[in-house]
């Protein structure tokens, strides 16, 4: 069964979204593989920002009956009690279930656990993703709060050794993934450009900007340099090279700053120079940081790499407790010399962005057994710290970019976060955002 469909959602914000999904399904005892493609000519919500709205819509439709010849893997359910529900209505539901229960209780599908038993595949097409000449494909898994992890490109023989499928059956052809030619009659072209980038609230997944971007970047700077190697490039030229990917991420230049002054924020400034954080993103009105950046790089002419990554995962922790922000450590270098570094701190950061089991790219450490400088031991058990949780957000595809996130609790930690930024007053005008 392959069944392509002109798939319509409701993007962020109330904004018509549009993808193609391509369902396909070998047999009953193959897995199903869902291809999740963007439009060309199209300037809505993006398949990435959009992964769990379209998943979640598409697996009720399938269940709702409004998609024909195709049904679930699985259909696992769960029960939420309404917010209104008193002691009083959980005793009645307790007493008499099939009488009270869809009184005081809805009943949802588990999209996790339905995501996790299909094959999901996001493809930017040429020319509408980073790439102009080949396709951009990722394979997609769910958390259990529907936070979606982006993983390496499919191998053709996974694709074959999963679903039964050759590479070239799982991706419609150009014209099909056109949107002018599929539905000529929905003028989006000029609007929709106009909502994207005008919406009172714009979705930012910089995580994924980072990961797919910054590798180019940094290859062009080395190129502009004259040299091969990335011995030239320190911390604050990668921090100017974010920035500029920001510029382009986030709707307004002042949502972001790099060198951000903390020790007076913190309560723990007592003379000369503050300590810094590589890069802030802060939130809307107020100011306040809302994610903390501290980047590193991986380079065999850095000394005591190892003792610097710990003491920016002490920050990051002070950041997470503290200023309730959200907290990532950013390493980036060539290939080898990453993992070389990496392995000296296996025990706090993974390498493992495996697809087939996601609780690899999680580590957790009480704080007593890590070797933290004596000045950052004090800071860390002063504010009350004593545990270290961190995920592997993903890895670049040339293997030279990792991002994880840190936090002081593990109920922080999320995958692949969304962040929503309100545009106070949205021009008409791109060039006044």
């Amino acid at each position: 069964m392959i069944k392509d469909l002109h798939f319509d959602f409701v993007g962020f914000h109330g904004t018509d979204g549009y993808c193609h999904l391509r369902v396909a399904q070998k047999t009953s005892g193959s897995k199903m593989v869902v291809v999740c493609s963007q439009y060309k000519n199209y300037y809505g919500t993006s398949p990435t920002n959009a992964v769990e709205l379209i998943a979640k819509k598409f697996f009720y439709d399938v269940v709702n009956g409004k998609i024909k010849d195709v049904s679930l893997p699985i259909e696992p359910t769960y029960e939420r009690w309404h917010d209104d529900a008193s002691r009083i209505d959980k005793l009645l539901v307790g007493l008499s279930p099939k009488k009270y229960k869809n009184r005081f209780k809805d009943t949802y599908l588990d999209i996790s656990k339905i995501f996790n038993e299909i094959i999901w595949i996001e493809r930017y097409p040429a020319g509408t993703g980073f790439w102009d000449d080949k396709d951009d494909l990722s394979l997609v898994s769910m958390g259990e709060h529907e936070d979606p992890t982006w993983h390496s490109r499919p191998t053709e023989s996974f694709i074959k050794e999963k679903t039964g499928f050759d590479f070239s059956d799982l991706f419609a052809d150009p014209d099909v993934i056109d949107l002018k030619e599929v539905q000529k009659n929905i003028a989006i072209n000029d609007d929709a450009r106009n909502i994207a980038l005008n919406l009172l609230n714009r979705p930012v997944r910089w995580t994924q900007d980072i990961l797919n971007v910054l590798p180019s970047k940094i290859n062009v700077t080395k190129f502009s340099t004259g040299r091969e190697n990335d011995e030239s490039l320190w911390e604050l030229q990668i921090q100017g090279l974010i920035e500029e990917i920001f510029s382009i991420s986030f709707p307004a230049k002042d949502l972001f700053k790099s060198e951000y002054k903390v020790s007076k924020l913190l309560g723990i400034h007592k003379s000369g120079s503050e300590k810094k954080c590589d890069l802030a993103v802060f939130e809307p009105e107020s100011n306040n940081p809302r994610v903390m950046i501290e980047i590193k790089r991986a380079s065999k002419s850095v000394d005591y790499q190892s003792k610097k990554i710990l003491q920016d995962i002490a920050k990051l922790l002070i950041y997470s407790k503290v200023l309730k922000s959200d907290a990532y450590l950013l390493i980036c270098g060539s290939a080898e010399e990453l993992e070389k570094v990496v392995s000296e701190v296996t025990e706090i950061l993974s390498l493992d962005n495996s697809y087939e089991n996601s609780s690899l790219k999680d580590k957790y450490k009480s704080i007593d057994e890590i070797e933290f400088s004596e000045e950052y031991s004090d800071l860390l058990s002063g504010f009350g710290i004593h545990s270290l949780h961190t995920r592997l957000v993903g890895i670049s595809e040339d293997n030279a970019v990792c991002l994880w996130q840190v936090s002081h609790i593990k109920e922080n930690i999320m995958n692949n976060k969304p962040y929503l930024y309100r545009l106070m007053n949205p021009s008409n005008n791109a060039d006044d955002i």
